[in-house]
């Protein structure tokens, strides 16, 4: 009899030796899944922010690439309805492209129209059309040609694409810490 106990108490001690195991097994299994989830949803996470910054990386490049359009029919001497319709399709396009609340949107906006307006005026006395009908506040800004020019919508696109670019770069640092 002291032998069955003793056999039966080497069975209860293996057993909980088992079952210690494989719970230890159970726990380093689930801490290894665990350690994979993190590493699986960190490598989503960094996808994505990849993702988002050649998106704006992209971004910047056709907003670059508008305003130089934009600023190449203003500047150009074809005074025609069809770079009157070019120069209205790259407006609509940089105004929507644009973030009102971002530092010198507006007054580049301000500038988009006011240099579209003044190049509608050259078209419209080119052709012998109705001058466009513009508000006071418009008209007399239009006359004041030291205020609105090239060299200061350029200066402006500058500051925007600059800002954007800082951005961009915190971002990238972002990603990369």
């Amino acid at each position: 009899m002291d032998f069955a106990g003793y056999t039966w108490d080497v069975g209860v001690i293996a057993s909980f030796f088992a079952a210690g195991a494989a719970w230890y097994a159970a726990r380093k299994a689930r801490d290894s899944s665990d350690r994979a989830n993190n590493i699986s949803e960190k490598n989503v996470a960094a996808s994505v922010e990849l993702q988002i910054i050649q998106f704006r990386q992209e971004w910047i490049n056709d907003l670059r690439s508008e305003l130089v359009e934009f600023i190449t029919v203003i500047l150009m001497g074809d005074n025609t309805n069809s770079s009157l319709l070019k120069l209205s399709s790259h407006h609509m396009a940089i105004n929507l492209m644009l973030n009102e609340t971002d530092d010198y949107v507006k007054e580049l906006q301000e500038q988009l129209t006011i240099l579209a307006l003044r190049k509608a005026r050259k078209v419209a006395k080119v052709i012998d059309g109705p001058i466009l009908d513009i508000n006071d506040d418009l008209a007399t800004k239009l006359k004041d040609k030291t205020t609105f020019s090239a060299n200061e919508f350029q200066r402006l696109a500058r500051l925007i694409l600059k800002n954007e670019w800082e951005r961009l770069k915190r971002d990238v640092k972002r990603y990369n810490a």
